[in-house]
């Protein structure tokens, strides 16, 4: 019996790529997709979050398919409040930020989650079963 995306991809998973691994997610996901990347930026500059874009608008990261106002909601709270506006970034931007918050890339775990990650999306679910 296969498991699904929501029971491949762990709790540790979502703890790595949501906070930290999150940009070797998105390059992952851009190399296997050609999807952009867009970044969840604070208004003072910081660079909360990567993810990559859908062709329908959906963003898509560890947790599942988002629309942009739900990423933006929830990374205004780590931004303690601020605005957050999403900006569309180069691969080679993400590979070379120096914002990853002493996690350094390990692709070679992102590449494995990307089909489950792509199959959490296509199901329209987030990582913990609400829709999204």
């Amino acid at each position: 019996m296969s498991r699904t995306a929501a029971e491949v991809i762990t709790e540790q998973d979502v703890r790595t790529y949501k906070y930290g691994g999150c940009g070797s997610l998105a390059l992952a996901i851009h190399e296997a997709t050609g999807w952009p990347i867009v970044a969840a930026v604070a208004d003072d500059g910081l660079e909360l979050h990567y993810a990559a874009t859908r062709p329908d608008g959906r963003l898509v990261d560890i947790t599942g398919a988002h629309t942009e106002d739900d990423m933006l909601l929830e990374y205004e709270f780590h931004a303690d409040g601020g605005a957050v506006t999403l900006v569309d970034v180069t691969p080679d931007h993400v590979r070379t930020t120096s914002q990853w918050y002493g996690n350094p890339i390990n692709m070679g775990a992102a590449r494995r989650l990307v089909p489950a990650v792509l199959a959490l999306g296509r199901a329209g679910t987030s990582r913990h079963g609400g829709t999204r």
